[in-house]
């Protein structure tokens, strides 16, 4: 019998954006993130040790015969942190990595959440599902390059980007940690609101899944959901580590779904990115027969042919970067001009080059438009103090920034401008605002080598200029130029 892992990955290669990942708390228990519960009974603990109390093993109860109520998670949070940054400062020591955490692994992605990253990267997923309220999923996106859609109110999903218009959405159906509006009681999840069940139907209807750390068990609404559902399109893929009890058997047999035994969530992941990569590498020998290796974009990760000078991908210039010195080279040198090193296929590496478009004149838009300039602040003395460091740290902010602006309708013009800088433009200026803040957003949450943490200025300008051999040029320019 053919194994369930290599079945998944074939349905993945062969239906790329047909299916939707479904991941509850047991894919984020192993990095060490506590679930809903435990943090409510946590809390519990903290409220009773306040009066002087034990509650033994069983805070709920206590809870309940001293206030006469079931534990409700904002009223707790209300009680024992009354202000928003007291909320934040409380609730980040659940989620977010202090430094000796981070080097340990812990509350970071873990290989699971990374291969989904890697899943979404290579087109083959699109939309992720979750109960969690983390951020782990987001990370390990951003570490890609991807900055996704995140849906975790019902008003953000009233106003929504359509999932085939943007290249990730991550729908956090009980809230995200950072509102104290998560669902996590069972009453709260007995139901969802009309424009989160209107969602559920839409997906679950046009989507297979494969289900991870869920039991089915607590989330009521969501189970209702997929019980509701009459089509049946494509294949629910159940992964656990135990038989699935009786409400996820139910579930899995109304949805002729298949129960997948594993061993935990990362074996699993890892299983279905390898088998994916198997399949791709053996697409490519029929399709490049005998071909070589060719140069990657650290931009977006694509493998481009062989003598590429732009990435097919993102546009993003691409250079040679000498293993032996470190020193750049035109994508085509055969030799390092620092060392003499011979430059061969294995050792390039994609870098932006600061002199070159990433776009064709031909596609930049004209007329009135609204141009982004960003700057890393300080980043000649961090050059000097961490030459290397500074190499990937860079790469990551262009890949983090080109991302943003992809994600929300813009193009980029130069890759690497004056110094540190990417310079964008949009035909609206909403999008170069809403690009700026996104990328921001990625920036802040991305965890950067101890000593360079980087700051990013960005400055925007609407107005119309000359559209001149690919860049632009006029008054309105060196205006957002300045303002940067």
């Amino acid at each position: 019998m053919i194994d369930p892992t290599v079945r998944i990955s074939l349905a993945l290669d062969a239906n790329k954006g047909a299916y939707a990942v479904l991941l509850g708390s047991g894919v984020s228990a192993a990095a060490g993130i506590p679930t809903g519960w435990q943090i409510v009974s946590d809390l519990i603990s903290k409220v009773a040790k306040l009066e002087g109390a034990d509650v033994g093993d069983d805070p709920a109860g206590w809870y309940k015969q001293r206030y006469g109520e079931e534990p409700e998670y904002s009223r707790l949070l209300n009680a024992i942190a009354g202000s928003p940054t007291e909320r934040s400062v409380l609730l980040r020591n659940y989620f977010e990595p202090t430094d000796d955490e981070r080097r340990r692994g812990i509350k970071v992605p873990t290989a699971a959440h990374r291969t989904m990253a890697q899943l979404a990267h290579s087109g083959h997923v699109h939309l992720f599902l979750t109960t969690n309220f983390d951020r782990l999923l987001e990370k390990a996106l951003d570490d890609v390059g991807i900055v996704p859609q995140v849906l975790s109110t019902p008003d953000s999903i009233g106003g929504a980007v359509p999932f085939g218009q943007t290249r990730c959405t991550v729908v956090k159906l009980n809230g995200d940690y950072m509102d104290t509006r998560i669902k996590n009681t069972p009453e709260e999840l007995e139901s969802y609101e009309p424009a989160v069940d209107s969602l559920l139907d839409r997906v679950i209807d046009e989507y297979g899944f494969i289900v991870s750390g869920w039991s089915a068990e607590w989330d009521k609404g969501l189970r209702d959901a997929f019980e509701r559902c009459q089509s049946r399109r494509y294949t629910m893929f159940w992964a656990s580590r135990n038989p699935p009890r009786e409400d996820a058997a139910r579930l899995i047999e109304s949805r002729s779904g298949e129960f997948v035994q594993i061993k935990d969530p990362d074996t699993f992941f890892t299983g279905i990115g390898e088998g994916l990569a198997s399949l791709s590498a053996g697409s490519d020998s029929l399709t490049q027969g005998s071909g070589g290796s060719g140069t990657l974009c650290r931009g977006c990760q694509t493998v481009n042919p062989p003598g590429a000078k732009f990435c097919s991908s993102c546009g993003i210039a691409l250079s040679a970067v000498c293993p032996e010195c470190s020193s750049e080279a035109a994508a085509e040198a055969r030799f390092c001009l620092n060392c003499g090193r011979q430059l061969g296929d294995n050792s390039i590496q994609a870098e932006p080059a600061p002199d070159k478009p990433a776009q064709v004149g031909s596609e930049l838009p004209t007329g009135l438009i609204t141009y982004l300039f960003t700057d890393v602040q300080g980043s000649t003395p961090l050059w000097q103090q961490h030459p290397q460091e500074m190499r990937e740290v860079m790469a990551r902010h262009d890949s983090l920034v080109t991302s943003a602006v992809d994600e929300n309708g813009g193009m980029v013009v130069r890759p690497r401008g004056e110094g540190d800088s990417i310079f964008a433009v949009f035909q609206r200026a909403t999008d170069a605002v809403s690009a700026a803040c996104s990328a921001q957003q990625a920036l802040q949450r991305e965890v950067w080598p101890e000593g360079i943490a980087i700051s990013v200025r960005m400055a925007m300008h609407t107005g119309e200029s000359e559209l001149r051999e690919h860049d632009y040029y006029g008054a309105t320019v060196n205006r957002c130029a300045r303002l940067r």
